[in-house]
């Protein structure tokens, strides 16, 4: 603890004191973005992409018209996390802030065992499970939503599917036809050339 809050010190002598809670919650917080958002790219099907490079798009434009749009459900759900924890971040706040600064955590708890405020500790526990009530049923909503958008791109894809094989089917279907009437016109043909044989005998 005391070489962690060294090192915040070090870093306020830098600058604000809002530099290292900067530093603390994007060291804290990039795993959980990279877990939100990694797992659900590694969840695309990449054909897509490839398919947008194949017809002459580059790598970039590919991954901002095709990825990236696709990926935005996972970013907002991954933002909404990040602020929720640094909202109720308490740690980080009381050994780098230098009580210089105060998220709903630390004011909770200044409010109730400092000042021995209750009602007002008490109205942001409250604000503070409003809050993430609010933010677990956006991220629950953006999750089902990109999970029927999930479920009706493979239904699409499906039915693309099996509209190509029909109209290959079709295609053979006809190609078959084509080539049943010409080996009949054919035959008939050839028993017209061997019946003018035999008549001329």
């Amino acid at each position: 603890g005391e070489k962690f809050k060294a090192m915040g010190g070090a870093l306020d002598d830098a600058g604000p004191s809002l530099v290292p809670v900067l530093c603390a919650h994007v060291f804290l917080n990039t795993a959980v973005v990279v877990r939100v958002v990694g797992a659900a790219w590694s969840g695309l099907d990449p054909r897509l992409a490839q398919a947008a490079q194949v017809s002459g798009a580059a790598p970039l434009r590919a991954f901002t018209t095709v990825t990236l749009p696709r990926l935005l459900p996972a970013i907002a759900a991954a933002a909404a996390l990040v602020f929720l924890f640094c909202t109720t971040s308490y740690g980080v706040i009381m050994v780098l802030g230098n009580g210089q600064l105060r998220t709903v955590e630390t004011a909770i708890y200044t409010e109730g065992v400092g000042y021995f405020r209750l009602p007002e500790a008490a109205a942001l526990s409250v604000l503070q499970i409003i809050v993430v009530a609010l933010l677990g049923w956006s991220l629950k909503t953006t999750q089902e939503l990109s999970n029927d958008v999930s479920v009706l791109k493979v239904q699409v894809a499906a039915l693309q599917t099996l509209v190509t094989q029909g109209t290959a089917d079709r295609y053979r279907a006809a190609d078959a036809d084509r080539d049943h009437n010409r080996i009949y016109s054919d035959i008939r043909a050839i028993d017209g050339r061997v019946s003018r044989l035999e008549d001329k005998r």
